[in-house]
């Protein structure tokens, strides 16, 4: 398994593509898209609620969409006193101090000051944004920048009010000349040399296409049977961990009823020794038995001498078990 990963445990680990889920799990457990498929069937009390409940939740969030509008505007810097330029005549943009061949630092100028937050708060909205629907909201109520390409300015807000995006729109392009004309003043420029603002593009307002409403139950319905199936593989789990629980600890109890208790072995091992040691002792008793119902007493024999002598030295033998019992 060398390149697999592992985790802390140091078991092996793989990485599981399904279209529903990307998880990582341990070997032997891999989980692909029919076995998903087949949990959410076995668990469908569980897939069904969760597909339902976002299936309502997209419905009502599609009946609940608002319009939304923009509105736009653009400006620019002009030189209005070209009558004073002659042709071997000092240039009178020359004594302003902002202007380096060109209007660039004088623009830039006007553009921070129309975007600063007290310039925000007097002149848009609370109901309009700076910022374009579904993107992070930055808490401006308007926004001024310069697209590529181009040397105008433009003005733009969104909001659900038609009248309202109109209105600073237009409230923030008049105020163009008048604050540009400040921050000259502010740098010393002489009236001669001082630029103005031109407008390049009126005021426009336009609504944005609604979102669809299909496309938006249909996400939400993918979000939900994402969900549903990872709800029903846990519950599976769970209730297959329970299960093997409980089939353990059955089987525990079994053994433990067919088992002796305690020292009861060692109790049965005496018994058994003690039954043992009383056979032996009845079989030896038998056999004792047996051998004094057998006894075999084996007549004297009389010799021709103990005859004439009138059989008082006569010598007996015994065998058998009346032997034995002399012996004892």
């Amino acid at each position: 398994m060398s390149g697999m990963p592992v985790d802390a445990s140091g078991a092996a680990v793989t990485l599981v593509w399904s279209p529903v889920m990307i998880r990582m799990t341990e070997v032997g457990e891999n989980v692909d898209a029919l076995d998903v498929v087949g949990v959410s069937l076995r668990r469908w009390y569980v897939m069904v609620p969760v597909l339902l409940i976002a299936a309502v939740v997209g419905y009502g969030l599609a009946e609940r969409q608002k319009p939304v509008y923009t509105a736009y505007a653009a400006y620019g810097l002009v030189y209005t006193h070209g009558n004073q330029v002659s042709p071997g005549a000092r240039d009178p943009r020359s004594d302003n101090p902002l202007f380096g061949g060109d209007a660039t630092l004088l623009s830039e100028a006007l553009q921070s000051d129309l975007l600063s937050s007290a310039a925000q708060q007097s002149l848009g909205k609370a109901d309009t944004s700076g910022v374009a629907p579904g993107e992070t909201d930055t808490g401006t109520r308007y926004t001024v920048f310069q697209p590529q390409n181009t040397q105008s300015y433009l003005i733009q807000a969104w909001g659900e009010s038609s009248d309202d995006v109109r209105t600073v729109v237009d409230d923030v392009l008049k105020q163009t000349g008048p604050r540009v004309e400040a921050i000259q003043d502010r740098a010393g420029a002489p009236a001669v040399s001082q630029y103005t603002t031109f407008t390049t593009a009126a005021t426009q307002v336009n609504e944005l296409p609604p979102q669809s409403k299909l496309k938006l139950i249909v996400a939400l319905g993918g979000i939900g049977l994402l969900t549903g199936a990872a709800l029903s593989i846990l519950v599976e789990r769970v209730l297959t961990r329970r299960r093997r629980e409980a089939e353990g600890e059955g089987g525990a109890k079994h053994v433990a009823a067919t088992e002796p208790a305690g020292d009861e072995p060692h109790a049965a091992t005496a018994t058994d020794e003690a039954r043992d040691a009383r056979a032996h002792e009845a079989a030896a008793a038998a056999t004792d038995e047996a051998d004094d119902e057998s006894l075999d007493v084996a007549e004297p024999d009389v010799d021709e001498d103990d005859a004439a002598s009138g059989g008082s030295d006569r010598d007996r033998t015994f065998s058998g078990g009346r032997a034995r019992q002399l012996s004892r």
